[in-house]
């Protein structure tokens, strides 16, 4: 097991997966790294879906592909996925549900898991194509989805361009 700053400074978006699936138990370990995620006012307004069906994967890519008109693989042909949902009525709804993805991406770097963030599924929540999600992962009333993250195991390890960022220190 990493330390925290190992994984941060490690973690990558992963675009490609081995066709090995997860196990239940690898993305139990996502979903409460998750759950662990700092929230506005601690109100954990989040609700994780995690996907081990590769099927139901690739259907939510063609259907958020038809939304966005468009050929673009948006889980990249992963195995698994975690989609967090939030309540509308959080404070701070899209803060809460990046906190908890970002939790989720360093626990898949830390279990050497392939981890893509994805924001495609935004798409869903103002589509046809929503109440037929939300009866299938009964997702609660007055939640929608956020973020999703594409999940696999790797198959290579790609390289960390220079961070683009900065910042300055005040004294």
């Amino acid at each position: 097991m990493m330390n925290t700053l190992e994984a941060i400074s490690k973690s990558s978006s992963h675009r490609e997966y081995q066709d090995t699936p997860l196990t239940e138990d690898q993305l139990k370990v996502l979903l409460e790294a998750g759950l662990y995620a700092p929230s506005s006012e601690n109100e954990q307004p989040w609700y994780l879906v995690g996907i081990l069906n590769k099927e139901k994967v690739e259907q939510l890519d063609k259907d958020i592909q038809a939304i966005h008109q468009d050929t673009k693989a948006h889980f990249f042909y992963a195995p698994a996925a975690i989609l967090v949902a939030v309540n509308k009525t959080a404070k701070t709804p899209i803060v809460d549900a990046a906190t908890c993805t970002q939790n989720i991406l360093l626990a898949a770097e830390d279990l050497n898991l392939a981890a893509c963030w994805v924001d495609g599924i935004l798409a869903i929540n103002n589509s046809d194509k929503f109440e037929h999600y939300k009866k299938e992962f009964n997702l609660p009333d007055g939640y929608e989805f956020q973020t999703s993250i594409a999940l696999g195991h790797r198959v290579n390890t790609p390289s960390r361009g220079p961070r683009k960022g900065q910042y300055i220190i005040v004294k």
